[in-house]
């Protein structure tokens, strides 16, 4: 019976506590999605471009961005198509954004919001590296929306148990700059 205690004991000093290490993997800030806008305005033709470029540049199926509501000062009627998206994540997404930043020197530190997300954009496809220009698309332009994360955001957005992140679970602009910095070697220009 005294060697099922003193294993018992020495069982529990062989799991120590886990040390900072954790601390700082659930600190650590990674991407969490990419969403690649083409505005069209309401012109189909130019929505149908905006897809084929999407699939060469991409490869995935986009989706038709439809008006939510009325502006008769523009002339558009609620449920018109106004443009194309599509949405990346994980691997395709950084594959993508290594691709997108090679049109870019620098990036100015107005692109990056409080939250950590960074918005930017090219008004000529072909200006990244490797794509050359498609007579068939034509001069397309198009917008980035890229969303930062830390471990522990789906807190916030799970249905069952639904709980407020902390602050040290917020991507800060800060952090958002030194990801793209670190991952893509991009200067951000104040």
């Amino acid at each position: 019976m005294a060697t099922t205690q003193t294993q018992k004991s020495t069982n529990k000093n062989a799991n120590p506590k886990p040390s900072g290490k954790t601390n700082k993997m659930q600190t650590q800030v990674e991407l969490d999605k990419v969403v690649i806008n083409i505005g069209a305005g309401g012109d189909i033709s130019k929505i149908e471009r905006g897809q084929n470029m999407l699939k060469k540049l991409v490869g995935g199926k986009s989706i038709i961005t439809k008006a939510t509501g009325a502006a008769k000062t523009f002339q558009v009627k609620s449920g018109a198509p106004m443009g194309v998206k599509i949405t990346l994540r994980k691997q395709k997404a950084l594959a993508f954004l290594k691709l997108f930043f090679t049109a870019f020197e620098n990036i100015k530190a107005s692109s990056f919001d409080k939250q950590g997300n960074i918005s930017c954009g090219t008004s000529e496809y072909f200006r990244m590296k490797d794509i050359k220009y498609d007579p068939s698309i034509g001069t397309l332009g198009l917008e980035c929306m890229i969303s930062l994360k830390k471990p522990g955001k789906r807190v916030k957005l799970k249905k069952r148990a639904q709980s407020k992140v902390g602050k040290k679970q917020r991507v800060e602009k800060e952090e958002a700059i030194a990801f793209i910095q670190k991952e893509f070697g991009i200067k951000v220009k104040e």
